[in-house]
């Protein structure tokens, strides 16, 4: 949170995992959205977990949630998602769904 709340503006995207030590990746979503209304900035955050029960539905304001593990073409297809959720123009290579390759 200290690294992202002395410079807003040079983070669009935020990747945390849902177990991140001191406290819980949902508590420090919270606490992202609550600086992000702060500092007037639009953060595309997208949770990881290797724990199926965790959703988008249970993770409340992420954007999108990653399941661990995970390759790169499923990372940047959640990042395009989680962009497109928060009204943003995805500024990643477009992601062709039905080919193996991934720019």
């Amino acid at each position: 949170l200290q690294t992202v709340d002395e410079n807003p503006t040079r983070y669009s995207l935020v990747l945390t995992d849902f177990h991140i030590g001191e406290m819980r990746g949902d508590d420090f979503v919270k606490e992202l959205r609550s600086l992000e209304q702060l500092w007037g900035n639009n953060l595309v955050i997208i949770g990881m977990t290797g724990d199926d029960n965790i959703t988008l539905a249970t993770w409340n304001e992420v954007d999108a949630v990653l399941h661990k593990p995970f390759n790169r073409k499923s990372l940047l297809c959640t990042i395009e998602r989680g962009t497109l959720a928060r009204g943003l123009e995805c500024k990643i290579p477009r992601i062709d769904a039905s080919s193996e390759h991934v720019p």
